[in-house]
């Protein structure tokens, strides 16, 4: 079953469409969509540069080149589990598809008070200052893909 899709006609980029499909659940679409375009031409106007490049440089840095697979392993004897977790190598949409989560995640824990400022400091954070909530994320799984010793045999 395909769930419906929805195309946003300015930038005409696939990849933020998925960025406003995240956003369509906490109000209208045509809303969200301009929410959304009022905070890149803010963007544009502060740095003088096109929004969805700033956009794509934003996704590139926080798209993570390998993922884990969780798995539990029961002994028979005893009753307790052990869970691995194994890295796998992620293909690209798959990288852009988690990086536009976490993306959307930090953006909805800063604390600004209107949800334009948010999205145009995290993108400007990320970009020029590289420092986020998306960045640490990224960072923090790949601690954790390390801590478990399977990842160390995984070949980089």
């Amino acid at each position: 079953m395909k769930t419906n899709f929805y195309l946003e006609g300015r930038f005409r980029s696939k990849w933020f469409s998925k960025f406003i499909n995240h956003w369509l659940f906490l109000c209208l679409p045509h809303k969200t969509e301009k929410l959304l375009y009022i905070s890149f031409f803010t963007l544009k106007n502060k740095l003088n540069c096109c929004p969805i490049l700033i956009f794509f440089e934003v996704l590139e840095k926080i798209k993570p080149s390998i993922g884990l697979k969780f798995y539990k392993k029961r002994h028979k004897k005893k009753k307790l589990t052990k869970v691995m977790a194994v890295p796998f190598i992620l293909n690209l949409s798959a990288q852009c598809r988690k990086a536009i989560f976490w993306l959307f995640k930090s953006i909805k824990v800063r604390h600004e008070k209107k949800l334009i400022l948010k999205i145009v400091n995290e993108l400007y954070g990320i970009s020029f200052l590289t420092l986020g909530e998306s960045l640490k994320k990224k960072n923090e799984f790949y601690t954790f893909g390390v801590m478990f010793k399977t990842a160390k045999r995984f070949k980089w």
